[in-house]
């Protein structure tokens, strides 16, 4: 077990309230719900009362064995276990896929700081 606090398993639900005050579509939302729904019948299941990240990457490693899951379902439900690592431990949330910038002639470049500004306020 990690040295870090357990996390109720109630404050999993309250990253849903997070997720829609940073805006996030009503879509994401109920796929972030569904997958929180299936890390708590997961841990119900398995005796565990409080999350913590050992718990999640033991979930992932049920939801990689399934042989059901999509391969797509498979990366969001590390989005999910990782979004909520970030979330439980008060870290900033890290986008799985780094980007390199590509040179913008510079009106192009002032809209998309101005967009990638407003996205970052909104936690996306």
């Amino acid at each position: 077990m990690s040295t870090e606090t357990i996390i109720p398993v109630g404050k999993l639900r309250k990253l849903l309230d997070y997720l829609k005050e940073k805006e996030y579509v009503e879509g994401t939302q109920d796929n972030y719900r569904r997958k929180i729904a299936a890390l708590e019948k997961y841990m119900v299941n398995n005796g565990i009362d409080a999350y913590s990240p050992e718990v999640g990457m033991r979930f992932k490693r049920y939801c990689f064995s399934t042989s059901h899951i999509e391969k797509d379902d498979c990366g969001f439900v590390a989005t999910v276990t990782r979004k909520l690592d970030n979330y439980c431990y008060s870290q900033s949330f890290e986008p799985s896929l780094k980007h390199s910038k590509i040179p913008l002639p510079e009106n192009y470049e002032r809209l998309l700081e101005s967009y990638l500004d407003s996205c970052c306020k909104r936690g996306n």
